[in-house]
Formats: C-alpha cells, structure tokens, sequence
C-alpha cells in the first residue's frame, strides 16, 4: 500500500540492489564515502570535535577503519557472518586488484597505514593529507578500476 514502510530491511534491499528509487548501491557507497572523506579535512572533522566529546580522533579511525573493512569486503560489526547479506558482500580491493590495478591497491593500503598512524601521532595535517588522498582514490581510481561511471561529485569541483 502506497505511504507503508517497506518491510524488508534498507540493508537487504541495498545488498540485494532493490532500493525504491533504483539507485545502484555500490555507486552510491563510493560517492557518500567520498563526500565523508572530503568533509573530514574540508571541516577540520577531527581538530574541531576533539574538544568537545574527546573522542574526534577515535570517531575517525573508526570511520576509517569502517570504511577499509568496507573495501576488504570484510564482516560488518553487529551481523551475523553466515547470513546471506553477508555473502554478497564483495572484497572490493581483490576486484580492483584482479582488474589488473595492484599498484592502486598497495597505494590505498598505504593511504589508510598512514592515515591511521597520523590518528595516532595526533597530526590533524598529515591526516588531512592522506584523507584527501583517499578521497581522490574514490573519485577516480576506485571507480575506474571498478568499471562505475559515479557522474558529476559537486565536492570535487566539477
């Protein structure tokens, strides 16, 4: 019935790539994971909570670390491993990497190590740098790689 909450969960309609207004799902995770790692140094994410809730840089590795166990295709905290949302979830770094892009992979890796030991040495500079390098990656490499078309991003420019 029109106006009813669907009852199949946002999740399973994602994975299962049955959204109502028939976006494609992968194509919208690499565009909000841009914009979120284009926000972190366009809003000094890290620097401006940490005052506030102590937690800006721990909410930032957790972010990242989020978003490298998305590309690794690995478990999602709070689900059950043997559904079969799960099971579609894919290792997009072993795509990219089977594509014939090894180096863009290492590249990433790199980005997020350093990213994560920026976290820990403090250093809001250094982990703006290799966020908006990471940024990049999602805007170009990563898609290419993946053979997605993400269109025009407002955040890079174009």
């Amino acid at each position: 019935q029109e106006g009813d909450k669907p009852t199949t969960p946002y999740r399973t309609r994602f994975l299962s790539r049955q959204l109502n207004d028939d976006s494609d799902p992968l194509e919208l995770l690499l565009i909000n994971v841009q914009q979120y790692l284009d926000f972190i140094s366009a809003r000094d994410a890290a620097n401006r909570s940490q005052p506030i809730t102590m937690q800006g840089f721990a909410t930032t590795a957790s972010s990242l670390a989020s978003i490298q166990d998305f590309l690794n295709g690995n478990q999602i905290s709070g689900t059950d491993k043997t559904t079969a949302d799960n099971a579609s979830v894919p290792n997009l770094l072993r795509l990219i990497k089977l594509s014939g892009n090894s180096q863009q992979v290492d590249e990433i890796n790199a980005l997020f190590d350093a990213a994560f030991n920026a976290i820990e040495e403090r250093n809001t500079a250094s982990l703006y740098s290799f966020t908006s390098e990471l940024d990049g990656k999602f805007k170009r490499e990563i898609p290419d790689a993946l053979a997605i078309q993400l269109g025009v991003t407002f955040s890079d420019g174009d």
